[in-house]
This record gives structure tokens, C-alpha cells and sequence, in this order.
């Protein structure tokens, strides 16, 4: 199980554009911005990669790219969209390969894609030895790491922040929060708990596949998977000849502690989905099925600044897209504790005017937000089968 579960994608370059373009009007032109965005996205690519190489990291298992996919018309129209905005980014866009359908129905024997654009530049990686290995080399470096303390409560006495845990009290001079989907439970600072909402995603994945049905579904390559949809979906190939689906529809925990939250309508609902792309698959049993909550704020963007001053830095938002947005995040934040002005604390997430969670109303904006995004894809995807 444990290669299986903690296999997770580097975020492709082409990251929420749609979403994120409202944000970026306002950053000096929407193409402008946009080419801002994906030049910080290939920076960060960089900077992990040398990461890997001076620390000697071995976390990488696949350095195969994704395939960013489309089902119907409507969505293939976006998708050229998409392609021709990066077309326009000189070297940048160069990089991109569009595949209509024969090409791509080459790499992944599936009648269910209609189009694609190839990132070559993500891969996968195991989260858990990344963080494992990124905790020893801190350690090395002196830091002391404090794991199962919940901090119940922070307060500021003067020039000192004070944590409380139940066992003891640390005071700092700063204070740097990054818990992402549990920024909701902390005490003491009412500006982190209405930044974000924890929002839940499933995924399930196959028993392994035979030889017989591998041969008949192709992806040799392994690339990863990723539909262009609102409610996006996320698929890969696994080491030991699986395959495991993700996303869709999500829901919000209702228990502030998130212990246990059900998602049998979503694991079914990914069930059938990855049965009717692949019908070879109609008698495969799934072997296990999981979910966990990712960080969402109310405008879908990523953010990172200050409460009250700045001894306190937060972060949150990361949507999905932690595993490596965290990596430009902290070379960030560690400007900002040291007070340093470089580009990245020139980056527009950082301080920005984000909208906050709306109390207890919270629950009906989520409902309307997350129906608004079903009801884009029902649309797109009308002509699918009822039901996926």
C-alpha cells in the first residue's frame, strides 16, 4: 500500500490558469500576467530540481510529464485556448506539445480523450520521503521538529509571541504558520481561521492490472493525467501496475477535528468514471479507497503575508498544488523572516487584498462555489454519458 498511497504529481506549469486569471487582471494585463505566472512556476521547477541535486534527494519516481486532457468539443475549444496562450510565450510555450486525438489515443489507448496538451516538465514524486528527507536536513541544520504538540492557543505579550501546548509554553519573537487545511482550528488569531476552508478530495485505486489489460490500455510512458475540468480529475499509471484515480466532486468536513469524513459517493462516482474510459476494466476490483483535505481559499488563490505585523507569517491556499508550491513558499518566507526585499516578497500573492471565508455562512458559499463548478462541467460535458 504504501507506494501506492504516496504517490503524488509535481503541479504542472499550466496551474488554475482560469481561475487565477481574475487575480491576474489586475497585474498589468491578463497575457502579461499570465506569462509572469509561468515564468515563476519554471523558476520554482528549477529551484526543486537543484534542491535534488545538492541535497542528493531520491524522491523522484517518474519524470515522465503529464497529459493535460480533454472529453468533449467544448472542452477541446478551451483547451486550444490554453494552447495558444502558451504558443505565445516565446521559449516558454515552445515546450508544450498539443495531441489531437489519433496522437494521443497512441500513448493511451482510451476512446474517452479528444485532445491534450503535453507538460514535460512535471513528474512524480513520494511525498512521504520528500518530507522525511526535508526534516533530517533541517534537523541538521539545527532546527528541533516537535511533532504530535497541537497548539491549543497563540497569544502576543509584548515583543514576544507565546504558543501554547498542552504539555508546555514556547515564546518566540517570530512565528511562522503554514498548516494549510487546519488554519481553521487554531486559537488566538481569528484572521488565520477565516483564511482558508478545508476541503475534502478522494481517490481510489485498482487491484493490480494483468498484462492482458495493460497491453489493451497502452501508456507506456506512464505519463500523469490531469482533465481539463472545473471538478478536475487526476490519474496515474502506479510501480506496481495500478491505476489510481482522484478528484471530482469534493465535500467539506463538517467535524472541525476532520477525524473522518465520508466520500462513498465520490469513490463510486471515480469507480465509474475510470470503468467508462477504460471499459476493459468493467470486472476490475479497487482495492482501496482514501481521501484528505486540501487548503481552499474563497477566490481559489494562493496567499502568504502578515497578521497584525510582521512577526506572524502565514500561508494557505495551496489547492492541491502544495507538493511543490510549498517549495517556493518557504524559500519566501524565509525573506520575510529576515526582512530581505527580493523578487519573490515582490510576488503578488504575498499581502494580498484576499477575500475571507464568510463565517458561519462559510457552509452555503461553499455549496454555492462547488455548484457553480459542477454545473460548468454538466454543461461541457453534456454530451457524456448521464451520470459520470
Amino acid at each position: 500500500m504504501s507506494g501506492l498511497a504516496l504517490l503524488a504529481v509535481m503541479a504542472g506549469l499550466i496551474c488554475r490558469f482560469l481561475v487565477w486569471s481574475l487575480r491576474l487582471q489586475f497585474c498589468g494585463g491578463v497575457k502579461g500576467a499570465h506569462k509572469r505566472l509561468m515564468t515563476t512556476w519554471r523558476g520554482l521547477l528549477g529551484m526543486f530540481e537543484r534542491l535534488l541535486q545538492i541535497t542528493k534527494l531520491t524522491v523522484i519516481t517518474n519524470h515522465t510529464g503529464m497529459l493535460r486532457v480533454a472529453y468533449t468539443d467544448a472542452q477541446v475549444k478551451r483547451l486550444a485556448g490554453t494552447m495558444k496562450l502558451l504558443n505565445s510565450f516565446d521559449k516558454i510555450g515552445q515546450r508544450y506539445q498539443y495531441l489531437e486525438k489519433a496522437e494521443l489515443n497512441n500513448r493511451v489507448k482510451t476512446g474517452a480523450f479528444l485532445g491534450a496538451i503535453f507538460e514535460p516538465d512535471t513528474g512524480i514524486l513520494n511525498p512521504i520521503k520528500h518530507v522525511r528527507s526535508l526534516k533530517t536536513l533541517a534537523e541538521n541544520a539545527g532546527a528541533k521538529i516537535y511533532e504530535h504538540t497541537p497548539v491549543s492557543r497563540i497569544e502576543r505579550n509584548g515583543n514576544q509571541i507565546t504558543l501554547h501546548t498542552p504539555n508546555a509554553r514556547i515564546r518566540c519573537k517570530k512565528l511562522v504558520i503554514a498548516v494549510n487545511a487546519w488554519a481553521h482550528q487554531i486559537k488566538g488569531l481569528p484572521r488565520i481561521r477565516s483564511r482558508q476552508t478545508p476541503v475534502w478530495t478522494a481517490q481510489v485505486v485498482t487491484e493490480p492490472l494483468s498484462e492482458k489489460i495493460w497491453d489493451e490500455i497502452g501508456w507506456t510512458e506512464r505519463e500523469s493525467i490531469e482533465d481539463i475540468r472545473q471538478m478536475v480529475h487526476y490519474f496515474r499509471r502506479t510501480s506496481c501496475g495500478r491505476i489510481s484515480i482522484g478528484g471530482g466532486n469534493v465535500t467539506r468536513p463538517h467535524d472541525p477535528a476532520m477525524a473522518k469524513v465520508e466520500c462513498k459517493d465520490i469513490w463510486q462516482a471515480l469507480e465509474k468514471r475510470l470503468k467508462w474510459m477504460f471499459p476493459i476494466l468493467h470486472d476490475v476490483q479497487f482495492d482501496y479507497r482514501w481521501g484528505g483535505p486540501v487548503s481552499v481559499n474563497l477566490d481559489m488563490t494562493p496567499e502568504i503575508g502578515h497578521i497584525g505585523d510582521e512577526r506572524i507569517i502565514y500561508a494557505c491556499g495551496c489547492i492541491g498544488h502544495g507538493v511543490s508550491l510549498t517549495q517556493l513558499n518557504g524559500r519566501l518566507i524565509a525573506d520575510l523572516l529576515l526582512e530581505r526585499k527580493t523578487s519573490l516578497t515582490d510576488f503578488w500573492m504575498v499581502n494580498r487584498k484576499a477575500i475571507p471565508w464568510p463565517g458561519s455562512i462559510g457552509v452555503l458559499a461553499f455549496s454555492a462555489i462547488s455548484a457553480g463548478l459542477r454545473l460548468w462541467d454538466r454543461v461541457e460535458e453534456r454530451s457524456l454519458p448521464r451520470g459520470l
